[in-house]
């Protein structure tokens, strides 16, 4: 129930007329510290925003075919979900170290192409056979193409 304005009148400030209870809702403070508290509110209202449930999925999210790489989605023939959702076996020796990549979002969106942050934990000359296999392939084809093109030149 709201109070009547013989009330309120009664409950104002001997110094103005402004309803005591108006203190509570507005305080007057100086111009520096309303620019210390907009960066202070402002950082954590962004903090709260990119930490939300809603932005996360809005933001894991792929540009190209709207997988949802947040709930697990992913297309295998899609170029920006790169074959998985939001972490990978490791991208040099497909796993076989044990270490697991993550997607970097911002570079996955902004390239097109799925994009991941980690480390093999192979010794660099095993790496290094593996990135040769991914390079060359496996199978006769593809050797016989490569040495006819190192024929050809």
């Amino acid at each position: 129930m709201f109070a009547s304005n013989a009330e309120c009148s009664a409950k104002t400030s001997s110094s103005s007329n402004i309803p005591s209870f108006a203190a509570t809702f507005a305080q007057q403070i100086s111009p520096e510290e309303f620019d210390r508290q907009k960066v202070v509110y402002t950082k954590q209202a962004v903090a709260e925003l990119q930490n939300s449930e809603e932005f996360k999925r809005w933001l894991q999210k792929c540009s190209c075919c709207s997988s949802s790489w947040y709930d697990g989605q992913f297309s295998t023939q899609c170029q920006e979900c790169g074959g998985f959702a939001m972490s990978r076996p490791c991208g040099i020796c497909l796993g076989h170290c044990g270490a697991t990549w993550y997607r970097d979002i911002d570079m996955s969106h902004k390239m097109k192409e799925g994009h991941w942050n980690g480390k093999c934990y192979l010794p660099e000359s095993e790496q290094r056979h593996f990135i040769l296999q991914h390079l060359v392939g496996n199978d006769e084809d593809t050797l016989v193409d490569a040495l006819t093109d190192l024929g050809n030149t």
